[in-house]
């Protein structure tokens, strides 16, 4: 539920790691008369005032819609025209029209300049210019995003000098139409005093933020392109201390690896002064996306360093005990910065912190992932949805605790597997770059049947680059199985692999380091039905595939069944079953030496309806153990 805004970029240090930064500069053709006329792109009708009809009958509370986003592909190849510069220099340029835009923003599918090249974005009226952006901001996907500039025309400008022709790439994906005008309530003409949320609404810098620096300073505002959403976010620490730059936020908000983030919107006095707007990054890894919690946690590619203007890191705590009190910081309704105060204890409901009543400001459309601190200033949860109003304070809140969360935040949060309940808020000053190292994979054991998505596996170290290589037992390991979580570790999801011992290889920058781990069978018996994220829907209409894994020699029963009601008895208890009379069984071989075992059950075409729960267990022989219990969803 918050806002983001969308300010003038910061020019950072020079890095090899990418953020959007603009480096100053003048478009070739300000600084001279071009012959070719520019070619229009005219984008599709918006009707804005239904968009704006609509929002007004939505729900108060969620990320707040500013754009409608319109599809594009126009690159260097299919639209604009170039005009040569003379010695072998050349510029491309492109106007852009969306009639009744108040402002343009705009999403890159493909972003990669050759150095010395140059990309400027500037208003009709050239008053207002992006850039230059540059080499610096390619990133490994090859995806950027420009913050909104004003009007409803701007033009795009590439230069590339002669050592560079032909050699960069250039499609633009998104073009995001602002109907309501964000950057009046980002970047209004007069940006002192409370703006956009409502008269309830407490700004940080009131007493009633006194103590909480640190907590205001981990406070993020997000602009999430491509979605076209505003919503806040949360900065937080991790147990490496490496000032690694994670955002989590609410799924809703949309994806945010191209969204615009905004630091230390806020005013600098209660109720009075001005909310700088400069302080801004671009550009995000993906690091979890979970739409049944709601959550989702990026990294900003920034570099291992202090930026030019503050920012905390919060420590967490996600023991699960209630607090006697909590505190929101979040951006309503796009506005500056503001403080909300529940002098209660929250609720536990199902994933989430349920606030009953706010003594002091609420959440409003645009608070969609703000931080919900505990009295001891930790981070505890981020705001979800709910109801509350300046007119209605005691309607409720919902926050997703971070406890609920954690076995997905955990390989990003926790990557030195510490297995801490709370960590403490870092100040991103007192952090300095690390020469690469690469040090251990977490855990030195790994148990058969590892699996999942999450990459629960790390590869701890120092001054990670996402240009990292991985082989594993020689084996070129397929980027897709493994990210880099922060400057000092990487997450990985490895194969199943055989009991053993096992080495994985990381080479960065033409430097390796062996790393070796081993494969241990589990304490208990496991079974997974499919590879994947567990209790993912199953599409399939060649039927299912299950893992098991166990001591080698073993062998096991497999179980299905409709129903989750135990079975019990006095040798071995089932979690399904319903007193063994709902069950369908087999047997299938022992597990072989190398302590995991695929087994194929065919199920018959309209076997199942769509949409049917079943659940799974499989029950080892010689000692008699139940393993796990599966419940899966089948889409056939």
């Amino acid at each position: 539920m918050k806002p983001h805004l969308l300010a003038s970029a910061l020019l950072l240090l020079a890095s090899t790691l990418p953020a959007q930064v603009e480096h100053g500069g003048t478009p070739p053709s300000f600084r001279r008369p071009l012959k070719r006329p520019v070619p229009t792109e005219r984008m599709p009708p918006v009707a804005a005032e239904a968009l704006l009809a609509e929002d007004a009958a939505a729900p108060r509370q969620g990320a707040l819609r500013f754009a409608e986003v319109l599809p594009v592909e126009l690159g260097l190849a299919n639209a604009g025209t170039w005009e040569e510069l003379g010695r072998g220099d050349r510029v491309w340029r492109l106007r852009l029209h969306s009639p009744g835009a108040r402002s343009l923003a705009l999403v890159f599918t493909r972003y990669q300049l050759p150095e010395g090249a140059e990309l400027y974005v500037y208003s009709g009226d050239r008053k207002t210019v992006r850039g230059s952006y540059t080499s610096l901001e390619n990133r490994l996907e090859g995806t950027f995003s420009v913050r909104p500039v004003r009007g409803d025309a701007l033009t795009l400008e590439y230069y590339e000098p002669a050592a560079a022709r032909g050699r960069g790439e250039l499609v633009l994906g998104h073009v995001a139409h602002d109907y309501r005008g964000v950057l009046d309530l980002l970047e209004p003409e007069d940006r002192t005093g409370s703006g956009t949320s409502g008269s309830c609404e407490i700004d940080v810098a009131c007493p009633l933020g006194t103590g909480l620096q640190d907590q205001i300073d981990a406070t993020v505002h997000v602009l999430s392109l491509p979605g076209g959403l505003l919503c806040s976010g949360s900065l937080l620490n991790n147990t490496s201390g490496d000032g690694s730059i994670l955002v989590l936020s609410a799924a809703h908000c949309g994806g945010l690896a191209s969204a615009v983030f905004t630091f230390n919107y806020e005013l600098p006095a209660c109720g009075s002064g001005t909310a700088p707007t400069t302080n801004t990054l671009s550009g995000a890894t993906q690091l979890v996306f979970d739409t049944e919690k709601d959550v989702q946690l990026v990294r900003i590619e920034a570099p291992q360093q202090p930026q030019t203007f503050p920012i905390k890191l919060a420590g967490w705590d996600r023991s699960d005990v209630a607090p006697s009190g909590t505190v929101l910081i979040h951006h309503p309704a796009g506005d500056v910065k503001k403080i909300s105060l529940d002098d209660d204890p929250p609720v536990k409901f199902q994933n989430f912190w349920r606030i009953l009543d706010w003594e002091a400001g609420v959440s409003e459309g645009g608070s969609s992932g703000a931080p919900l601190f505990d009295g001891q200033g930790r981070f505890i949860g981020n705001l979800d949805s709910g109801s509350s109003s300046c007119v209605v304070p005691t309607d409720d809140d919902f926050c997703t605790r971070l406890a609920a969360a954690w076995p997905l935040l955990e390989p990003y949060l926790d990557p030195l597997g510490t297995g801490a309940s709370t960590l403490d808020t870092l100040d991103l000053a007192s952090v300095t770059p690390q020469a690469f190292s690469a040090t251990a994979v977490v855990p030195a054991a790994i148990e058969s049947l590892y699996p999942g998505m999450l990459r629960p596996v790390r590869v701890v170290g120092s001054g990670l680059l996402d240009s990292a290589v991985l082989r594993l037992d020689g084996a070129l390991v397929s980027t897709d199985r493994y990210l880099r979580g922060g400057h000092s570790w990487l997450a990985l999801d490895p194969p199943q692999l055989a009991l053993g011992p096992h080495v994985l290889r990381i080479t960065q920058a033409g430097t390796s380091v062996d790393l070796a781990f081993s494969v241990v069978s589990p304490s208990e018996p496991r079974i997974q039905v499919a590879e994947g994220n567990v209790g993912d829907p199953i599409f399939s209409f060649l039927g299912v595939d299950v893992l098991h894994a166990d001591v080698p020699g073993r062998v096991h029963y497999c179980y299905w069944s409709l129903s989750n009601v135990p079975s019990v008895h006095p040798a071995v208890t089932l979690g399904l079953g319903n007193q063994f009379t709902q069950l369908l069984g087999c047997r299938i071989a022992p597990i072989p030496a190398s302590g995991w075992l695929n087994v194929h059950h065919a199920i018959p075409t309209g076997f199942l309806t769509p949409a049917t729960r079943v659940y799974t267990q499989a029950v080892s022989v010689q000692p008699l153990r139940a393993s796990n219990l599966q419940e899966t969803e089948y889409q056939f």
